[in-house]
């Protein structure tokens, strides 16, 4: 008698009681756990609000988002405004291009206030059909946190994170930044005066800020910025002088080497601005620790239909 006969016969035997055992074994082997991300709204919900706005920001968090992704640039009084560039941009707040040119308005020759009364967020913007306008401003990085905070703490929902890009490049210094230490002193200010627990990190394209935060305050997590092909995780350690928390690429120059490379090194992979389904649906499956999307709802509709878990 072979040994599967053998072994059904005594389970008769003794009354069934391999039964369920029996039943194990003909399933096969369980499923793997499915996968879980950071799901990391970009500029809040660009695609359905207007970028780095309140309003953005709310409906992300009613969404679901795990992480509030943001820009911020410094004003003249030394506030962090919440702006993708350090002017004002006139595709996404009403103001008539003068002979200034479209970098006229510079936010950090201007105070906070001034920055405050512009409006924005009433204009369509044509790479974003989906987005739903609403007469808004750039607000201030503290008034975001605390708004956050105030309306989870009412809504009965977590506090998502916070992923905060400093925006900076060499080129902008002296006319819509200062230089990068007084920059980072000027964040940090901000940022030890918050009374914000959650999760928070902070990422720059800009290398010479990482290295500088690294320096002054090694508690917060940073995260490397890049679009540069060549830009590998190695390179990303040896260009910091440290490992950052985590690799942070355009999705398209992702790959399974570079997520291996990222688990090998012990960083995290977070990959911007995933907004396809078929993109999405590839990053996940990948095993990206984080997805930048400017609709965190199509990646919620993944997830659902997919098990992928939202953390």
């Amino acid at each position: 008698m072979n040994f599967r006969l053998f072994t059904l016969s005594l389970c008769v035997a003794l009354g069934g009681c391999c039964s369920a055992s029996k039943r194990e074994a003909d399933a096969g082997p369980k499923p793997a756990e499915p996968a879980s991300i950071d799901l990391q709204g970009h500029r809040g919900c660009r695609g359905l609000r207007p970028e780095n706005t309140w309003e953005a920001f709310k409906h992300a968090i009613d969404l679901g988002v795990t992480t509030i992704e943001c820009d911020v640039v410094l004003s003249k009084d030394s506030a962090l405004i919440v702006s993708h560039e350090p002017w004002i941009n006139s595709e996404i707040c009403h103001w008539d291009v003068d002979s200034r040119g479209e970098q006229g308005l510079n936010i950090f020759k201007m105070s906070a206030d001034e920055v405050a009364s512009i409006a924005c967020g009433t204009l369509g913007h044509a790479q974003f059909p989906e987005q739903k306008q609403s007469r808004t401003y750039k607000p201030q990085l503290r008034e975001v946190i605390e708004k956050t905070i105030a309306y989870c703490d009412l809504h009965q929902r977590k506090v998502p994170g916070f992923n905060v890009e400093i925006k900076s490049r060499p080129e902008w210094e002296g006319h819509f930044q200062p230089e990068p230490a007084a920059y980072v002193d000027q964040f940090l200010r901000t940022f030890n005066s918050l009374t914000y627990s959650g999760h928070f990190t902070v990422q720059s394209f800009d290398p010479r800020i990482l290295r500088i935060l690294h320096d002054r305050a090694p508690e917060v997590e940073l995260v490397y910025l890049t679009y540069d092909k060549e830009d590998s995780p190695e390179k990303a350690i040896q260009t910091l002088g440290f490992t950052p928390v985590a690799y942070s690429p355009d999705f398209k120059l992702v790959d399974s080497i570079t997520r291996d490379a990222c688990t090998a090194l012990g960083m995290e992979l977070v990959v911007w601005t995933v907004n396809e389904p078929d993109d999405i649906q590839r990053m996940a499956e990948l095993g990206v620790d984080g997805i930048i999307s400017d609709y965190p709802n199509r990646v919620l509709d993944y997830a659902r239909i997919s098990g992928l878990q939202i953390r």
